[in-house]
């Protein structure tokens, strides 16, 4: 992965080039929002967040299932809430996140 693929209007990412991104790669939509494209050819959205200099990855669903109004609905989360709350689900997901994996 690495490199940034698709095709952007006014820096944000359109449907028709979530619907038609083949390349392994991340497609950014700004804010955060990125469609991740893995090497088989599966989509899933990403909200790239940072936490005392920390960037973490939250995962907000299969691109089949989210449509990218939706995705950004769910990336403007984080930094629509208040500190107090957001300082509570960035320890949630801190916590998720570093829970093994095998």
């Amino acid at each position: 992965m690495g490199k940034n693929v698709g095709i952007f209007c006014d820096g944000k990412a359109i449907a028709t080039a979530v619907k038609a991104a083949r390349r392994p790669g991340r497609l950014g939509d700004g804010e955060g929002l990125f469609l991740v494209v893995s090497v088989t050819g599966g989509k899933s959205w990403v909200c790239r967040v940072q936490k005392n200099g920390r960037r973490r990855d939250i995962g907000l669903g299969s691109a089949g299932k989210v449509s990218l109004a939706i995705a950004r609905k769910r990336a403007a989360e984080p930094r629509g809430t208040p500190p107090e709350k957001r300082r509570a689900l960035m320890d949630r997901w801190a916590e998720y996140c570093s829970l093994p994996t095998a």
